[in-house]
């Protein structure tokens, strides 16, 4: 699934700066901005993919990660 987002993202900004430096997420300024986001995406499923793909790594990437934080805090 891809991911896009407004530009408003202050709760998650370490997951969004993540995503952005791996080119898994879109950020729009605007509902305008979105729908051609959307447009595009639409007519170019090779983009699509791609996009839905480096989100899927990021989430992959980062699973296990509560654990991994919740064990070196313990040790």
């Amino acid at each position: 699934m891809p991911c896009i987002t407004g530009p408003s993202y202050f709760n998650f900004t370490q997951v969004v700066e993540q995503m952005r430096s791996s080119n898994a997420i879109e950020v729009v300024q605007d509902e305008h901005e979105l729908a051609q986001k959307v447009e595009s995406l639409l007519q170019s499923p090779d983009a699509l993919a791609a996009l839905a793909n480096s989100a899927q790594q990021v989430v992959k990437q980062s699973q296990g990660a509560i654990d991994r934080t919740l064990k070196s805090v313990s040790d």
